[in-house]
């Protein structure tokens, strides 16, 4: 909801004196710094379908922090807000811990309630998680080999690729060999993993993400069409539409078209300008951690008519004149039915998602201008 939206009680809570707050109101924003404190933005999502209180709050924490390898510090005969407190520090403390050395956290989500728990990934993922069709492909087009032990040697082949890569013509059907092997890369994938779509989205304009950016690349005044989602079918997937190509068309065309809207709207945290003024209300946090959804048909409205009903996400970063630009990509495998995704396909598409990391990194450098990837363009390439 806008922050200037007339029912927006937080909003309302900013202008009115903290003593004057109802009691309820003030322990759901107490809470909910708490919880933030103890992790990320997401740490709210995971308190979802629940009863907020200080009790449930630290019973939270707590198996947090054992989950993380540790224990709750002592609480003695302190008060419940110094007991919130030390169990937040705790957690983030140990959270971070694990950050610096290498664990992959990611999110359980439960459609049918939108209940959403933390794991940890272990062990990390390699580069020999990488599906074998696709680490042959990269090993055809860049030079990497397929027994390449980790996705972090990856990057000074992408170097010397990203430059062959920008200078090639494109292909038939695309605008750039960049986009032709983006769409390589995600058939590729959708086959490997047994998935019906994998797909990619990101930029289409390196101008808007440059800092002091104004007037048309001013990144506040940018529409969704100012952003791509690279959609790739399974074969399967194909032939089950038949003959109904338009209908195909339009199933790819809408997956897009929502992932396009989400780069538009974790922009303003992805650039790190939230506080710009005058600003944009309509943003939300850039996710940072990957997820693996189950009956996600259930609920949203999308999602029920494209028959959305497992997905794994894995979000990505790049660095860019000089800083680090979260979310800005990412990569989602979709199956429509079938078996849910396991922690093995997790594991796959978080190592593959590292790999596509690298290449969008490497091809920063060159600044390519994104043009396929719109409704037409799926109409001419599936129709």
């Amino acid at each position: 909801m806008s922050r200037t939206a007339a029912g927006n009680i937080i909003a309302g809570l900013q202008a009115t004196p903290v003593a004057e707050w109802p009691d309820e109101e003030a322990a759901f924003v107490a809470l909910s710094a708490f919880l933030l404190s103890s992790g990320t933005q997401a740490r709210l999502e995971e308190a979802n379908g629940t009863h907020l209180t200080s009790a449930a709050v630290a019973a939270f924490m707590t198996e947090r922090i054992r989950g993380y390898g540790g224990e709750p510090p002592d609480a003695g005969e302190t008060s419940t807000v110094a007991r919130l407190t030390s169990l937040a520090e705790r957690c983030a403390a140990l959270r971070q811990d694990h950050l610096r050395n290498g664990t992959v956290f990611y999110r359980l989500i439960h459609g049918a309630n939108l209940n959403k728990t933390e794991h940890l990934l272990r062990p990390a993922a390699g580069y020999p998680d990488v599906p074998l069709p696709l680490r042959a492909l990269l090993e055809r087009e860049a030079g990497i080999a397929t027994d390449t032990t980790t996705v972090e040697e990856t990057a000074p082949a992408f170097e010397a690729f990203g430059e062959a890569l920008h200078a090639a013509p494109a292909p038939r059907g695309f605008s750039s060999a960049y986009e032709a092997l983006l769409t390589r890369f995600m058939t590729t994938l959708a086959e490997a993993t047994a998935s019906d779509v994998a797909m990619g989205r990101g930029p289409r304009s390196f101008a808007p993400l440059d800092p002091g950016s104004s007037g048309p690349d001013d990144p506040l005044a940018l529409r969704t069409s100012d952003f791509f989602c690279c959609v790739a079918p399974s074969a399967a997937f194909t032939q089950s539409f038949g003959e109904d190509r338009a209908t195909l068309v339009k199933t790819l065309s809408a997956y897009s078209a929502r992932m396009r809207f989400n780069t538009w709207h974790y922009l303003p945290h992805t650039l790190g300008i939230t506080d710009r003024v005058p600003g944009r209300d309509d943003w939300f946090f850039a996710p940072a951690m990957p997820d693996v959804t189950h009956h996600s048909d259930q609920h949203h409205t999308g999602h029920v008519t494209f028959s959305v009903r497992f997905a794994i996400r894995v979000p990505l970063g790049i660095d860019h004149a000089g800083r680090r630009l979260p979310g800005l990509y990412d990569l989602r495998l979709m199956r429509a039915t079938g078996e849910p995704y396991t922690t093995e396909d997790l594991r796959a598409a978080v190592a593959c998602g590292g790999v596509l990391a690298a290449l969008h990194q490497a091809m920063s450098r060159h600044r390519p201008a994104v043009r396929d990837f719109g409704n037409e363009w799926f109409r001419a390439f599936y129709g």
